[in-house]
């Protein structure tokens, strides 16, 4: 009789473990990690990888279709504003420009870390000693989340002979408007992957963690791109216009 209830129960215990490992695959936010991953350490074939996220992103969309996303933009710095924008009038978004160590010409998603281009803005905090605290406060500033999101993945690891440019950051998706928002750069990090975020939620704090960020010649600043989805393309989209009158 103990030999079928033990038969039985490591049965059911087997399902069990089954059934999660299954749910833990198809879970649209975990598979985001692990391609974005592969992407980001150009380990993966483009196409190969276009055709998993165009399943992806039918997932989270139909995974989140009953939250609500506001559509609102909040500025990312707390305590900052458009003046702290790099360039003139949000000039420093490149997207076809060679850009980055690699002598690459234009910005494809899909390059990883070796793209080229600069579809983004950095946004550089008073930090004259670069101890990534404001000169003025003595404190971390905060990076804010532009849009209601959900958090999919984020890089807590960078070290000092890494190679990864963006150092620790994070990745978001807004479903609603099909955009992934990228922040890179940052010290610390307080959201967690799966987490439903609002505009203007304390996603971490501007550090200079990254290739080239943690170099003495780059100032102290986050850098922040915002990419459209299209049918498996990841449009560069300048978002200056949308944050320009707005204060952290």
């Amino acid at each position: 009789m103990k030999r079928i209830f033990f038969g039985l129960l490591i049965i059911i215990l087997s399902f069990i473990q089954y059934f999660y490992s299954r749910s833990y695959k198809t879970n649209p936010v975990v598979e985001w990690q692990e391609l974005e991953l592969l992407i980001r350490d150009v380990k993966i074939d483009k196409s190969i990888a276009k055709e998993k996220l165009i399943k992806i992103v039918h997932q989270l969309d139909k995974k989140y279709k009953n939250n609500t996303f506001v559509d609102r933009w909040s500025f990312p710095l707390e305590g900052y504003d458009y003046r702290s924008v790099g360039g003139k009038d949000g000039d420093g978004f490149r997207t076809d420009i060679i850009y980055g160590p690699y002598g690459v010409k234009g910005y494809n998603f899909y390059d990883g870390n070796k793209h080229g281009g600069h579809p983004a803005h950095d946004i550089f905090i008073k930090d004259n000693n670069q101890d990534s605290l404001d000169d003025k406060t003595s404190l971390p500033v905060n990076v804010l989340s532009m849009k209601d999101c959900v958090v999919l993945s984020i890089n807590t690891s960078w070290k000092n002979d890494s190679t990864v440019r963006g150092g620790n950051y994070v990745w978001t998706y807004n479903p609603k408007e099909k955009i992934f928002l990228y922040y890179a750069h940052l010290d610390k990090i307080f959201v967690e992957p799966g987490q439903i975020l609002q505009s203007g939620t304390k996603i971490g704090t501007v550090g200079r963690t990254g290739f080239l960020a943690d170099k003495k010649k780059s100032p102290t600043h986050v850098h922040i791109m915002v990419l459209k989805f299209n049918n498996g393309d990841m449009e560069p989209y300048n978002f200056y216009k949308e944050i320009k009158f707005l204060k952290g």
